[in-house]
């Protein structure tokens, strides 16, 4: 079959491809990454309020990376009264490369079937599918713009935890993030040298190893720190694009719970709220969570709320 694939695609090399891939999920160290004349993200303030302060983290397919209208839904329902402050950074926009070229199939009610919709996207689910679907040129564009953005997620985490480390009304922060958004938080909580800085730190949708030994370092160090993990087993921009853009190395934390015995995480499986990637930042989800956690017992919901209530 694998042959037969081969010759369909003359000229196209997949272990070249594999190699490629590959690389891409090897991040640099902080040490290796090229010194910058200025910050990789910048802080904006989206309303003054109460601290703690919320930062908000979009991920590189949100549609418009200055708006925070999407996220208050959530933030509303939780920290009604806190400062919000949204982190901008240089995440680019894939949703044209992977729905308006095929590699994510968009679904019509008016014509294919569910069944249909999940044969469409089961195809597209290895890397030999997509390829095959759409060719290895587009397959070849979106590879190269996961690992810029991969790359960048490091450059902006460090400059976010330098930001954080340096104003003492940071202190006991709340950072939210979404897709890639998730993956700074995590470079985030890794880079910080004062420990328990963050007191809650929630991912969406999370582009980001699941895998515990990607986590257990950094919940060691921020022993106080609540990590609140929300997933959705509709998200099709997980189970395809970024299956396929790290090889299927491992499952993401939008997918999979993250250390999910540690005491301090709770992982949640939010797809009755959010039916796709883009779906997460939405007041139904915020209720949600807020029920969830009214559910808690006394003590635990004191931390998870430090300064909400």
């Amino acid at each position: 079959m694998f042959n037969k694939f081969k010759a369909s695609l003359p000229g196209f090399d997949i272990n070249h491809l594999l190699k490629s891939l590959k690389d891409s999920l090897t991040e640099p160290s902080t040490e290796d990454l090229e010194p910058r004349d200025k910050p990789s993200c910048e802080l904006v303030q989206v309303r003054d309020g109460k601290l703690p302060a919320v930062f908000i983290i979009n991920g590189f397919l949100s549609e418009n990376s200055e708006c925070s209208k999407d996220w208050l839904e959530v933030v509303d329902e939780l920290y009604p009264d806190n400062k919000v402050i949204r982190v901008d950074w240089k995440a680019g926009n894939l949703t044209e490369m992977m729905f308006d070229k095929g590699i994510v199939p968009s679904f019509q009610t008016g014509g294919a079937s569910t069944a249909g919709f999940a044969a469409m996207l089961a195809a597209r689910s290895t890397l030999l599918g997509i390829v095959g679907s759409v060719g290895a040129s587009t397959v070849n564009k979106v590879m190269g713009h996961w690992k810029s953005a991969f790359y960048e997620t490091r450059h902006v985490a460090f400059s976010l935890s330098v930001c954080l480390e340096q104003n003492p009304d940071f202190d006991q922060c709340i950072l939210m993030g979404h897709s890639l958004g998730g993956r700074i938080v995590r470079h985030t909580l890794s880079e910080l040298k004062t420990d328990n800085l963050v007191s809650v730190a929630y991912v969406f949708a999370g582009a980001v190893s699941s895998n515990d030994d990607q986590w257990q370092s950094i919940l060691d160090k921020h022993s106080e720190l609540k990590l609140i993990n929300c997933l959705s087993m509709k998200d099709s921009v997980l189970k395809s694009v970024y299956k396929v853009g790290t090889v299927g190395d491992h499952a993401p934390a939008g997918l999979a719970p993250v250390m999910d015995e540690h005491t301090n995480t709770l992982n949640l499986d939010v797809t009755e709220f959010a039916s796709g990637h883009m779906d997460f930042k939405q007041s139904e989800l915020g209720k949600y969570l807020k029920s969830e956690f009214s559910q808690l017992d006394k003590g635990k919901q004191q931390q998870l709320f430090l300064a909400s209530q």
